[in-house]
């Protein structure tokens, strides 16, 4: 089968159905790798440049890329791939590139892609959160301190203060830890006794940092 691959590249190059159903067939012979398999793809989309991207085939093809482009590992360029769709309020194209950031293992990806979501939804706590969360993974700390003080503002949720104080205990900040304290105690539900068990966990955390070993 490997050997028909130019002639069926060729036959992609034909118009209407039969490039369609050729081009269909390509990405699903076992020897194009999935590198190929969005080259072949992407060439099939310069072919639709006229069109909108939110037209029934080139966002058909749009999905299609991503998803041979996150196989192959290249996330960021499946991320792009999908950014006219997403422009254009497709919450499927949202879905999708969460999905593939996620997966990635891309912690900047991830963030990036979340940044952009909340700069269409500023007043989305959930969406808040999720950033803050993607902003520890990234290392960046600063940031998600205040993705969580953001998502706070909007609406006091346990998983936001309990951001808010991790980040805190990382950073040694007492007065961000005793701030996540306070806003933990307006969360519906949220006891004083798990604030004083999350208290007593920095406070050992800290000992544990400062804490000199002893020789081996």
């Amino acid at each position: 089968m490997a050997g028909d691959l130019p002639f069926l590249e060729r036959l992609a190059q034909l118009p209407a159905v039969t490039a369609q159903s050729t081009l269909a067939l390509l990405e699903r012979l076992p020897a194009v790798t999935a590198d190929r398999r969005a080259e072949i793809v992407r060439a099939e989309l310069a072919r639709l440049a006229d069109e909108s991207p939110t037209a029934r085939r080139p966002r058909a093809l749009r999905f299609r890329l991503a998803h041979h482009l996150a196989a192959a590992g290249r996330a960021p360029e499946a991320v792009e791939a999908l950014e006219p769709l997403r422009a254009a309020g497709d919450e499927t194209a949202d879905a999708l590139v969460w999905e593939i950031a996620r997966r990635s293992g891309n912690a900047d990806l991830e963030a990036a892609v979340l940044e952009a979501t909340t700069d269409r939804g500023p007043d989305d706590p959930g969406g808040l959160t999720d950033l803050g969360e993607a902003y520890e993974r990234a290392g960046d700390l600063a940031g998600s301190a205040e993705a969580y003080r953001r998502a706070l503002a909007v609406w006091p949720s346990a998983d936001a203060a309990l951001g808010l104080f991790r980040t805190g205990a990382l950073t040694g900040d007492a007065d961000m830890v005793v701030e996540a304290s306070r806003a933990l105690t307006t969360v519906r539900g949220f006891s004083s006794i798990a604030i004083a068990r999350c208290s007593r966990s920095s406070a050992r955390a800290d000992r544990e940092a400062v804490r000199p070993r002893r020789p081996i």
